[in-house]
């Protein structure tokens, strides 16, 4: 035969008959109800078969601006170190939302860059903070002053969430005393602009984030606390009230709500008058309150074996025979600070206030926060340093509260941490010792007792 190949489909082709070539499936096919493949392309005229060759391999296009690379840096840092020492999980839940936010504002991504820098000197310890970590620095607190200096209104978002940032930069690098300061600027930012500039769930997120670190600072300062008004109380109804809102995330709001009382706490115990007022014994019931009505939406997350599961103890050196198995360790860091909380003003109220609490419901609510800080132990041990670093002053807090034996044990675990971040450079004691320095500078030793020791 002579002429080129016939483009008919395969049916057709064996049943010698004549193909109309129809797409998808010829009029004879049609009729016939017969499975055929559809009929050739013209390109296939011709006695060589068709040469078919692999796909190209896609090869990942380089970054097309420096936002863009560092974005890529950032989400790597959070995937690449999960479930590891140095996880970012816990660094607080501004870290994940931070990628989608980088390219709008220098002063941000100045911060991040910083960040990320301090973070990879955590890894790798013995090269120390190198010079370009320097310079990034000085271009981030640059561009922090033009943004604050600049005419018009700054962006607050921004400007909050870069304070943050920075403030984290300088624990990693155990820079204390400049963390305090952050904080104490941020405090001033927030105290100048008011709570009605708070409205947006990014700037909501970042306000409750916030909020420790600027008590801290309220404390060591000696004045009161300017979120402890009712005009910023408001702010964290509006956060808790979002529709959106879990429920693990109403009660770390509620606890920070409450927590933002602890400056005119700090103050009352340095004076026995100020102590023994009505007023004082009114405030202080008022937050023994806030916090003691957490405790059903506490107990219903532990029974919600979607959050937390818990499971025999698998080390033979922890005394308690179970552990807390969080799905998401965000969550036991939170519930964590929350019943450390929790045992602080349980131990005031003992003390000072007696009559105004039932002391058997009391006690046994305290013993249980603090068994349930010490079960969350073997969860994060395995993720020392940064995973365990919200435990560092956690377990000292249970400790206060437990038996001799149980005592040693807590403290044991708690200088576990603590030479865990010594090896990788990370100096977790230090925010907490530069707070007690400060608190001992009053010259009043019955202020620190009470925090040290809970007495």
């Amino acid at each position: 035969m002579v002429g080129g190949r016939s483009l008919g489909c395969s049916t057709c082709k064996k049943r010698k008959i004549k193909c109309d070539e129809r797409r998808p499936i010829c009029m004879n096919c049609e009729k016939t109800q017969r499975q055929t493949n559809e009929p050739g392309k013209p390109e296939s005229y011709g006695g060589e078969p068709a040469e078919w060759t692999s796909p190209p391999a896609f090869t990942a296009s380089p970054p097309s601006s420096d936002s863009q690379k560092l974005c890529m840096e950032l989400v790597h840092a959070i995937e690449s170190t999960k479930n590891t020492g140095f996880t970012l999980e816990l660094c607080g839940k501004h870290i994940p939302q931070l990628p989608l936010r980088i390219g709008h504002s220098k002063i941000l991504d100045s911060s991040i860059s910083c960040f990320l820098s301090a973070h990879r000197g955590l890894q790798r310890p013995a090269l120390g903070p190198s010079e370009s970590q320097h310079k990034q620095y000085s271009r981030a607190l640059h561009h922090m002053k033009l943004a604050l200096d600049a005419p018009g209104e700054p962006d607050l978002d921004a400007t909050v969430a870069a304070t943050i940032v920075l403030a984290d930069f300088e624990l990693f690098n155990g820079q204390t005393h400049n963390w305090i300061t952050h904080a104490r600027g941020t405090e001033a930012i927030l105290s100048a602009w008011g709570p009605s500039r708070i409205q947006s769930p990014w700037a909501l997120d970042l306000f409750i984030i916030m909020t420790s670190a600027m008590v801290a600072a309220s404390i060591t300062s000696r004045q009161d606390y300017f979120l402890d008004t009712p005009k910023w109380r408001n702010v964290f109804e509006r956060a808790a009230n979002r529709p959106s809102i879990r429920a693990i995330e109403r009660i770390e709001i509620k606890s920070w709500r409450a927590y933002t009382r602890l400056a005119y706490v700090v103050r009352s115990m340095n004076s026995p008058v100020v102590v023994a007022s009505p007023k004082t014994a009114e405030r202080m019931l008022d937050l023994w309150n806030q916090v003691s009505t957490m405790k059903d939406d506490v107990n219903a997350l532990l029974e919600d074996p979607s959050v937390v599961v818990e499971l025999p103890s698998k080390h033979a050196d922890i005394p308690f025979d179970t552990y807390y198995s969080f799905h998401e360790l965000p969550v036991a860091e939170t519930l964590c600070y929350h019943w450390k909380f929790f045992i602080l003003i349980s131990q005031l109220m003992q003390h000072y206030y007696p009559d105004l609490v039932s002391p058997v419901e009391a006690e046994a609510d305290k013993i249980k926060a603090v068994v349930n800080i010490c079960k969350c132990f073997e969860l994060v041990r395995s993720l020392k340093p940064l995973g365990t670093f919200f435990m560092h002053s956690n377990l000292p807090r249970a400790a206060t509260a437990l038996l001799d034996h149980l005592r040693i044990w807590a403290l044991s675990a708690c200088r576990e941490i603590l030479e865990s971040g010594l090896v990788g450079g990370l100096d977790m004691a230090l925010p907490m010792m530069h707070f007690i320095h400060l608190v001992e500078e009053w010259h009043q030793p019955s202020c620190h007792q009470w925090w040290l020791l809970g007495t």
